[in-house]
């Protein structure tokens, strides 16, 4: 596994050039894609962040500089290995936790999958896709992680989210909730929408408005900001 480390708006990041690391980088750090300051949802100093699905770190370290502590998931060895090595360049160590395991509502140790392209490292999944590759990795249960524990979830995870977002019966002291929804696992709209309602019992919930019954279309997952009412 080969990395350089690019200089992105004062952070040191290693990344396999020419992959969807720089994909990463550019869309969490340079766009920012998964903040609203404007709103108010923006990591804040002392806040302690859960990430499900952290890829090679590019949220995590964003979050870590706005003061941040991050507990990140990634469950693909490569990845978690560079995401660690992006913590380490920016000397975030002590404000940073990894775990190397897939989370899911059951924790059950399903198929994980891998796109088979040597340039896509953040399309990876339980949801099998044509010809990719089979790996094994560790799970972990929703349930375990305790909710009380964390100021804000970051939840990208081309699939899973779905499972949890309709069964997750509190969302203990989380006072925003970021993810994005993947319609390729599942193109239904009302199932989305009924996911949606079920948030704005307890967030004010900010997202696209979706039409008919089943969604097609390019990009094929739409981000979410729930803050707590």
């Amino acid at each position: 596994m080969k990395t350089i480390i690019k200089q992105v708006q004062g952070f040191k990041m290693h990344v396999r050039e020419g992959t969807t690391d720089e994909s990463a980088i550019k869309r969490c750090i340079t766009e920012k894609c998964w903040f609203r300051p404007r709103s108010g949802f923006i990591p804040q100093p002392g806040e302690r962040w859960l990430e499900l699905g952290a890829n090679i770190g590019a949220f995590t370290v964003n979050a870590i500089a706005h003061g941040a502590h991050v507990t990140a998931f990634e469950p693909v060895p490569d990845n978690a290995a560079i995401l660690r090595s992006n913590i380490a360049a920016n000397n975030y160590k002590d404000r940073a936790t990894v775990n190397e395991a897939a989370v899911t509502w059951s924790g059950q140790a399903v198929p994980f999958y891998l796109p088979v392209s040597e340039r896509n490292h953040y399309r990876c999944s339980v949801f099998a896709q044509r010809d990719w590759q089979r790996v094994d990795v560790k799970f972990t249960r929703f349930d375990t992680i305790d909710l009380n524990a964390f100021d804000g979830i970051k939840m990208d995870m081309e699939g899973a989210e779905i499972e949890i977002l309709e069964k997750v019966k509190t969302w203990g002291r989380v006072q925003k909730l970021a993810f994005a929804y993947h319609f390729k696992n599942d193109p239904s709209v009302p199932r989305f929408n009924a996911i949606l309602e079920r948030l704005r019992q307890t967030f004010r919930v900010t997202a696209p408005t979706m039409r008919g019954d089943v969604f097609s279309g390019f990009p094929d997952d739409k981000h979410v900001f729930c803050q707590r009412l």
